[in-house]
């Protein structure tokens, strides 16, 4: 009858043809090449030790500085993202050269840092731990040229003196004064003041030191500043996720592969063994490996089933991801009628004008109240429109906390003036958040019919 054998076996039976191949590779002719290899090993090792000594050394006999000192390591790895930098390559020749570019990326692969670097003039990425080569000189930062920004779209940060929170503002660099090392930069916003009647001033151009804030960090490229923030927030790109996808299912096919091997080295063992049996007195012995080989066979047979079901629930998380990084969920809601409301009073939207990726608006619908069926960062928006001899505004609530007051206008107390204002806030809603607005302080003439609510999910 046939005998089942674990592939431990393997071990057990290979004992004898590791100990021939040990003694072979303690055997003369095979101590003579493995001294010839390690020889030829340590005359590369010198001939790359030397050769930079080499080049530095000047007819004097002295060595020469360096043109750009040492860069220092940066305390965090993805403040390196969007640098402009000069990377040390070794060619085919031996000889060693400096080429300039960008680093555009960084990933982490088993445990260390990896960044993308694309060459000027090149469109391929290619990747390098470039911590390391910052370690030996070969990489540094390059002091940026100030016509490398005239004409380009950068983001600058800036930093409120009085909490010392941050604000990034887009705009575009129109030129730089090399006397006064400012750029004159145009940047993506209007001056609100309406009663400024000086029709040639620019409120929106500024001179700033752009390259001493780009040296610091304060100034990127916006798809540099991009790649940063997927970066700082772990957020992996569709692409990278299925090519993560693609490499779980290689594993899988290369552990189905050795299992196979596996089976067909014990079918062979175990006609072996059936041979020897009908020759050996000693069978109780054999039977009692074999027990054993059987247990350890159950004990490999549960690992790779483990392995399987990691690798499945790894690869249902990143479809997951996946889903919720690319879902759309949004929608547009009007009000209906008008007339005179509360402090207090809920605003209706029971006109449901586009909505995407929401299964349930009925609460929009009868109350006026979102709730959050995915989680994820929204643009919230509300339009209100009112009338009335005071102050008119309302508020915006999540969870039943005032999360944005918002004003419409005033009159003068006398007769009711009319007046349309809008909110508007980024907000982080969990699952069955909810969002709604109501009417404050005074009451006022509500236009329902000519206010709407919006959100929408960013990410």
């Amino acid at each position: 009858m046939p005998i089942l054998v674990a592939p431990k076996a393997f071990y057990l039976l290979m004992t004898p043809f590791l100990l021939r191949m040990k003694a072979y590779i303690q055997s003369p002719p095979v101590c003579e090449e493995k001294e010839k290899f390690q020889k030829l090993a340590e005359e590369e090792r010198q001939r790359h030790t030397e050769a930079p000594k080499k080049r530095q050394k000047t007819q004097g006999g002295t060595r020469s500085s360096r043109a750009v000192p040492n860069t220092p390591a940066p305390d965090k790895p993805e403040e390196l993202i969007g640098k402009r930098v000069q990377h040390l390559i070794e060619e085919f020749d031996g000889s060693s050269r400096w080429y300039y570019g960008i680093i555009t990326g960084l990933k982490v692969r088993r445990g260390k840092y990896m960044y993308s670097l694309v060459y000027d003039g090149e469109t391929e990425t290619f990747i390098f731990p470039l911590l390391d080569d910052m370690e030996k000189d070969e990489l540094r930062i390059v002091p940026l040229d100030p016509a490398f920004l005239v004409g380009r779209r950068v983001d600058h940060r800036f930093r409120r003196e009085a909490d010392g929170e941050e604000f990034w503002y887009t705009g575009t660099v129109t030129g730089h004064d090399a006397d006064t090392g400012l750029s004159t930069i145009a940047y993506d916003f209007e001056d609100a003041d309406d009663d400024d009647d000086d029709d040639d001033n620019n409120s929106n151009v500024f001179e700033e030191p752009v390259i001493e804030d780009y040296q610091n960090g304060d100034v990127l490229n916006p798809f540099f500043f991009f790649c940063r923030l997927l970066s700082r927030d772990l957020i992996f790109f569709p692409a990278q996720v299925k090519q993560q996808l693609g490499l779980l299912d290689i594993k899988l096919l290369d552990i189905e592969m050795k299992l196979r091997e596996s089976e067909n080295e014990d079918n062979l063992k175990i006609s072996r063994i059936q041979k020897q049996l009908n020759d050996t007195t000693a069978i109780a012995q054999v039977q009692k490996q074999l027990g054993i080989l059987d247990i350890k066979m159950s004990d490999i047979e549960m690992q790779l089933n483990e392995s399987k079901h990691e690798c499945s629930l790894k690869i249902s998380r990143l479809q997951t991801q996946i889903t919720d990084s690319t879902a759309q969920v949004g929608f547009t809601a009007h009000g209906q009628g008008y007339g005179t409301r509360s402090p207090g009073y809920q605003l209706k939207f029971p006109l449901i004008r586009y909505s995407i990726g929401i299964s349930n608006l009925a609460s929009m619908t009868n109350n006026g109240t979102f709730v959050c069926e995915k989680k994820g960062l929204y643009l919230v928006t509300v339009t209100g429109m009112a009338c009335s001899r005071g102050r008119a505004a309302f508020t915006i609530y999540k969870n039943h906390w005032e999360f944005m007051k918002c004003y419409i206008g005033r009159g003068d107390y006398y007769r009711e003036d009319c007046h349309s204002g809008v909110g508007t806030g980024v907000v982080v809603l969990g699952v069955n958040d909810v969002v709604y607005v109501r009417v404050r302080d005074t009451s006022i003439t509500l236009y329902e019919n000519w206010s709407s609510f919006s959100a929408v999910k960013l990410k």
